[in-house]
């Protein structure tokens, strides 16, 4: 299994409706089918794409633990609160 494709699980796990166009396009910063189409041909993601991606998720980490209201507060996604507090603490 691909990193690309652990990495869309893993917040498949946390976030159950994100979608694979979601995945995309929130995480990755990339257009819709990104996702889809690596998968497709058995590729990992870019650097870029994994830069993109650690990025928002210190983003989302840093807003969560301000206790800002981000998307995923707002959506009621403790799991994904429980996981990047923790994540940030190792």
């Amino acid at each position: 299994m691909s990193f690309l494709e652990q990495a869309y699980l893993e917040i498949k796990t946390i976030d159950p409706s994100i979608t694979a166009t979601e995945f995309s396009t929130k995480w990755l910063n990339k257009c819709s089918s990104y996702y889809r189409s690596y998968k497709a041909r058995n590729r990992d993601m870019t650097l870029h794409a994994l830069m993109c991606f650690l990025n928002n998720l210190d983003e989302k980490s840093s807003s969560l633990r301000m206790n800002n209201q981000s998307f995923f507060c707002m959506s009621g996604h403790l799991n994904m609160k429980t996981y990047l507090l923790s994540a940030g603490n190792s």
